[in-house]
């Protein structure tokens, strides 16, 4: 059988193709014929795009560039149909987007920046990055050499490429490790007790610092600094073995002072730890607690900021056997929490007469979630000047305000048995007390919130009456507005020489309900004494806590009769807002000083106390 020629005709439907992208998944395009017999297609054109390979059934597609590609669709007919007549269509095949990110990278300050890398997500076909063109995006930053210590984003310079863009994808960082900031620590010897007091500034933008280096052997503080040369061991912060912390070096050889070297080194959790060697004795003194300094930024509400009391309760000795003479009774003063910076300013007297103003600045530490977790203070005072061995040291860590609903929240306070501070006095024949000094002595402190009195406040419209809060309710003494309040009032020690009227001193007192925060006189005493009228109380501030007050000593001297000799005995305290879980909670503390019998008897101190009932 011989067959005849096609007789039967058959066309093409082939619609432009919508554009692709670099890629994607071999596919076929869509064509059809009026016959249903299947489409081929060729590639009359890949320039530039370097599309080819038509499967094996001249059907399927596989794209391997980006470019625009001239398709031609055919179908040769079969014994009964023509072939059909070819169609020509354009398809557009984009460029892949290719995610570009930096590749994380660190260094310290001051320091040129690392050679910085980028990372490609996205690649087709098996393509790679040596399969990009010459023309690569490049890596970049705006951290310079100068730069502080921060996070600085690494950014990509645009690239071309025949089969793909680039696009930023998630941002990679240069991380500038630096320890920026005001550092402080005390300085103890081998047996803890404080000998000194280092405050470094560290640049922000430099491994370099400055500071000023405290001894209390030496009147005049010593000024620390590091050379602006290039650095070297003993001019500036070096890197360590790890990037979190930095050291150096400090020596002093100056002809007529003693010979200092100090080591010390700053870590990126904000710590300051070192050692200080003295005529080369490399047990002299160690760094204790040395924290970065916090530096709240700017409109930082402090959450413990506002008014408080302190007293420094009365000192013991934990050093040495025998000290001799020392001061009784607590030093007292009103502690002020600056909202701005956090600053603890005192304001008051030690338990020798002596006045005691300091501004201490606070360190903080969070919790991995950046909670507020700890706040305390480096305390290095001196009450005495520039008088050498002669201080008022220690920690003062302040601890959450566990009474939520009596103090505003995120108030802080110091319990009497968890702070401690050591006070030391050198002997001095121009002091009005204690001229021979004492110490080192053990100082317990206890830092309480102050809350004043309030006044009544009656309904406004929609805002209700608020009730009036006295001090007796303050103090947790009364919880009616109108109730005094009655304090068991002690003096001490009981080795203390009062003479011959000691036992006519008043042991109780009350205290009047008062809403006035600057009441002159809110306390009397009671006892049955016939010298009570000599007993004053000269001044209460309910608006700080702090009272003063008088009272007269009668003696009588051999050879009798003689004339009584009086002596006016003046003391000054303040009050607490105990905690109320706190059974014969401590109220008010204080001291007195005791006039000798002669203008060359040197006065001595006693304790004051009040305790709730």
């Amino acid at each position: 059988v011989t067959a005849g020629p096609p007789t039967l005709n058959q066309t093409i439907t082939f619609a432009a193709p919508a554009p692709v992208t670099y890629g994607v998944t071999p596919f076929i395009p869509a064509a059809t014929t009026s016959s249903g017999l299947p489409v081929e297609f060729e590639v009359v054109s890949s320039a530039p795009a370097g599309i080819a390979g038509i499967g094996g059934d001249k059907r399927t597609l596989t794209l391997t560039g980006a470019g625009t590609v001239t398709l031609r669709a055919t179908q040769p007919g079969d014994l009964t149909r023509k072939p059909a007549s070819p169609v020509t269509r354009t398809l557009t095949v984009g460029k892949k987007a290719l995610l570009v990110s930096g590749i994380p990278a660190s260094r310290l300050v001051g320091l040129d920046n690392p050679a910085l890398a980028l990372a490609y997500t996205g690649f087709v076909n098996g393509d790679a990055l040596a399969d990009l063109a010459a023309t690569r995006p490049k890596a970049g930053t705006k951290a310079t050499k100068a730069s502080p210590a921060g996070e600085y984003p690494i950014t990509f310079s645009r690239g071309v490429d025949k089969n793909y863009t680039f696009a930023p994808g998630p941002v990679g960082v240069l991380t500038v490790l630096g320890f920026g900031g005001t550092y402080e620590a005390l300085l103890v010897d081998g047996a803890s007790t404080p000998v000194g007091k280092l405050t470094l500034v560290v640049s922000t933008k430099a491994l370099t610092y400055t500071g000023n280096l405290t001894l209390a052997r030496e009147a005049k503080s010593i000024t620390l600094s590091s050379a602006a040369k290039a650095p070297s061991a003993t001019t500036a912060l070096l890197p360590s073995e790890s990037l979190a912390h930095a050291s150096a070096t400090w020596t002093r050889t100056t002809a007529g002072f003693d010979s200092l070297a100090l080591a010390f080194t700053v870590g990126s959790d904000g710590t300051l730890t070192g050692s200080l060697t003295r005529n080369g004795e490399s047990s002299f003194a160690t760094l204790l607690g040395g924290r970065l300094l916090y530096a709240p930024p700017a409109k930082t509400v402090i959450p413990w900021a506002g008014q408080h009391t302190l007293a420094l309760h009365s000192a013991f000795v934990t050093f040495t056997a025998d000290e001799g003479p020392f001061p009784r009774g607590s030093g007292v003063a009103t502690a002020v929490v600056s909202p701005v910076n956090g600053t603890l300013a005192l304001a008051g007297s030690l338990a020798d007469g002596t006045k005691l103003t300091a501004t201490l600045k606070p360190w903080i530490t969070r919790t991995e979630n950046g909670a507020l977790d700890q706040v305390g203070y480096v305390a290095w005072i001196s009450p005495y000047g520039t008088r050498t061995e002669s201080f008022l040291a220690g920690h003062l860590d302040l601890q959450p305000q566990p009474e939520t609903a009596r103090f505003p929240a995120g108030r802080r306070h110091i319990p009497t048995d968890a702070g401690l501070l050591t006070w030391k006095k050198a002997e001095s024949a121009k002091d009005k007390t204690y001229r021979a000094g004492f110490g080192p002595l053990s100082v317990s402190v206890s830092l309480d919130p102050w809350l004043p009195p309030a006044a009544a406040k009656p309904a406004r419209g929609a805002t209700p009456a608020v009730a009036a809060v006295t001090l007796p309710q303050r103090l947790g003494l009364a919880t009616d507005s109108t109730a005094t309040a009655s304090l068991t009032l002690s003096h001490g020690p009981d080795e203390l020489d009062l003479g011959a009227r000691e036992t006519a001193l008043p042991f109780a007192a009350i205290l009047h309900a008062t809403t006035s925060p600057t009441a002159a006189t809110a306390l009397t005493v009671t006892a049955p004494s016939a010298n009570l009228a000599k007993w004053k109380l000269l001044t209460l501030n309910p608006a700080t806590g702090s009272f003063t007050g008088s009272f007269v000593l009668s003696d009588q001297r051999a050879p009798l009769p003689a004339k009584p000799v009086l002596r006016t005995v003046t003391f000054t305290g303040t009050l607490r807002q105990a905690p109320a879980d706190e059974p014969g909670a401590l109220i008010g503390s204080g001291f007195f000083l005791v006039p000798g019998f002669s203008s060359s008897d040197e006065p001595v101190s006693g304790e004051l106390r009040f305790t709730s009932p």
